[in-house]
């Protein structure tokens, strides 16, 4: 009697270890997902959102988020790259004087969220324009370390101090205009 007994609760036992084995499994695979959303949600605030920019790239653009730029850490701001053709090293001025081959129609734009104190001490923000980002033929008055054409610019946007600098392969009305579409996918976001 004992023999058929323990023969009869074999089939209990094995299909008690088999449940138990999937909710260990569907358990494994919960964490697995809520740990992979959690991820996701903190690059996604410190990649955009504690950087304070960010950006949606016209179509066939590049972005690049960093804080990388200048080769002195004391100066490294939040900033986003935007290329229409490729990325340069961002050790310096954020890639924009790495480029020895630029196509004529390369465009690179770099935006950094300054905050509102630079390097010196306070900025006077009043005599900046309040508004969008965006570069005129005049404003190509070169960088240094760049040989291409290049500029750059400063307003205020939701009480920041936004700098633009911009390097293209050739100054023409088409990489002028490509410029301000990239310059116009910045925005703000909230911290």
């Amino acid at each position: 009697m004992l023999g058929l007994s323990a023969i009869a609760f074999d089939p209990l036992i094995a299909e008690a270890k088999q449940r138990a084995r999937r909710r260990y499994l569907l358990l494994a695979l919960g964490v697995a997902v809520v740990a992979a959303a959690l991820g996701t949600a903190l690059e996604t605030q410190s990649r955009g959102n504690s950087l304070g920019l960010c950006a949606t790239a016209p179509p066939g653009w590049k972005v690049r988020r960093t804080t990388n730029g200048v080769t002195n850490p004391a100066f490294t701001r939040p900033a986003i790259v935007l290329t229409n053709f490729r990325f340069g090293r961002t050790i310096d001025l954020y890639g924009l004087t790495d480029r020895l081959n630029w196509p004529a129609n390369g465009v690179t734009v770099a935006v950094i969220n300054e905050g509102r104190v630079n390097y010196e001490g306070r900025h006077n923000d009043s005599d900046l324009p309040e508004g969008p980002l965006r570069v005129s033929r005049a404003d190509f008055r070169g960088l240094e370390g760049s040989t291409q054409p290049a500029g750059g610019v400063t307003v205020r946007s939701q009480g920041v101090r936004l700098g633009a600098y911009f390097e293209v392969g050739a100054l023409t009305p088409a990489t002028i205009a490509a410029a301000n579409q990239a310059l116009a996918s910045v925005r703000t976001c909230s911290a």
